[in-house]
């Protein structure tokens, strides 16, 4: 498995993660098409859109492109429902323009880099975040990626040489609008922290211990942003 840095998203299975964790975005797209035009469905259809550019930009460069165009054109009628600039974006996306859109790298704090590098950094058009279907869509989704890292932290025999699964953690430090209760992302970041310590304590001489303690600071900063950010 590929390792080129110590951000959570610096290796190939946190990103295999995230990808994971999109495609249950692509089923949803694929049920847009299969049901009636309606406001909440263009709202759920332009969060899971939105989500697309920003997490998954091969969806606009593979086959799955002509299922968004699918889904766009079948709540196209309700699409009076969302704001102006979602339905420009929409629209460009129906004529062959997402993988331009998908393409577009975006912004990131210093505080963001050092703790995620430098990948799955693409541009979050809030327009399509607006409407209420779309911001319950996002949060549906939080939860879904919420739950993927309660499996992976608290699963039998769990260590710090398997951390693919904080890839989730990445994506909630991305997606907005998004809330997470407190005490979970306290107990998040205590297993992290009980883990890094078990290591430590049974095996002092390892070599691979500095690049641990370089990794959890990073793992540390992405617990302050989410309890800075996210938690209520």
């Amino acid at each position: 498995m590929g390792s080129w840095g110590l951000g959570l998203l610096d290796n190939d299975g946190a990103l295999d993660a995230v990808g994971a964790l999109s495609r249950g975005i692509w089923k949803d797209i694929e049920e847009l098409v299969r049901l009636p035009p309606s406001g909440a469905g263009a709202g759920s259809l332009a969060a899971a859109v939105g989500l697309l550019l920003q997490l998954s930009p091969y969806a606009f460069k593979s086959a799955f492109e002509a299922t968004i165009r699918a889904a766009i054109e079948r709540q196209r009628p309700s699409f009076a429902d969302l704001a102006p600039p979602a339905r420009a974006l929409l629209d460009a996306i129906a004529r062959g323009s997402g993988a331009e859109l998908a393409s577009r790298r975006g912004e990131r704090s210093d505080e963001l880099r050092r703790a995620l590098g430098g990948y799955v950094s693409h541009v979050r058009e809030p327009s399509l975040f607006e409407h209420p279907a779309s911001v319950a869509y996002t949060q549906s989704f939080v939860d879904q990626t919420a739950e993927s890292l309660d499996a992976g932290l608290f699963r039998d025999g769990f260590d710090l040489y398997e951390t693919d699964f904080l890839g989730g953690l990445a994506i909630l430090l991305l997606v907005r609008p998004s809330r997470l209760a407190r005490p979970r992302v306290e107990r998040w970041r205590d297993r992290m922290r009980t883990s890094f310590a078990r290591l430590r304590e049974e095996n002092p001489g390892s070599p691979d211990l500095a690049m641990f303690a370089q990794y959890m600071d990073n793992v540390e900063t992405a617990f302050t942003v989410a309890l800075r950010e996210l938690a209520v």
